[in-house]
């Protein structure tokens, strides 16, 4: 038998332990007992919710602990700073960006913000290796740097043709500080209201 065909009648099998055979146990004990009836047709709605909601626990920053990140900022630039006149003289050179997000979007030579209603930037993206974190991690650092810097209270998420991002939240002072990496080497940077 080939693999595909394997993985096919392992899923008819595993369909049929988890899903056939208690609802039809259910039925045969309904006469006899409702109460283990009910509790073996309930087993395929458990497995499923499971299945549901288990990928959502291991994506979802509402249940990775959570990590101090008061203070944080990219190259120098924190949250809730104003992207006034002084800071877009400051740092030279935008072009506006098209979004959904924020009020505004600019696009700096080494860097990204989002602003708020309040002209506040509560979103920071970095690809550019001269924009550090508060901690010293830089476009091109390895990921293992991260970890060893940050610590293991982070979730991971997946987009294709993004790579990976190792995701850190801090609650207390609503923050998120995302690292993109491909190759195990970090190639962005992105600190956000949480």
């Amino acid at each position: 038998m080939k693999r595909r065909e394997c993985i096919v009648v392992l899923t008819f099998i595993a369909t049929g332990i988890l899903v056939v055979l208690p609802i039809l146990i259910g039925i045969f004990l309904l006469n006899r007992s409702r109460k283990l009836a009910y509790l073996f047709m309930s087993i395929p709605f458990v497995i499923l919710a499971i299945g549901i909601i288990w990928p959502m626990y291991l994506m979802g920053h509402n249940f990775v602990k959570n990590t101090p990140l008061e203070g944080e900022n990219i190259g120098g630039i924190t949250l809730y700073e104003n992207l006034d006149d002084a800071f877009k003289e400051k740092y030279g050179d935008y072009e506006v960006q098209e979004n959904e997000y924020y009020k505004e979007s600019l696009r700096f030579e080494s860097f990204t913000v989002g602003t708020n209603d309040h002209d506040q930037i509560i979103y920071i993206s970095a690809t550019d290796s001269t924009m550090k974190t508060k901690a010293g991690i830089q476009i091109g650092d390895p990921i293992e740097k991260v970890f060893e810097t940050y610590g293991e209270n982070y979730y991971t998420y997946n987009e294709m043709g993004l790579g990976t991002s190792v995701n850190y939240v801090d609650r207390e002072n609503r923050l998120h500080l995302q690292f993109w990496y491909i190759n195990d080497e970090v190639v962005s940077i992105h600190l956000m209201e949480s």
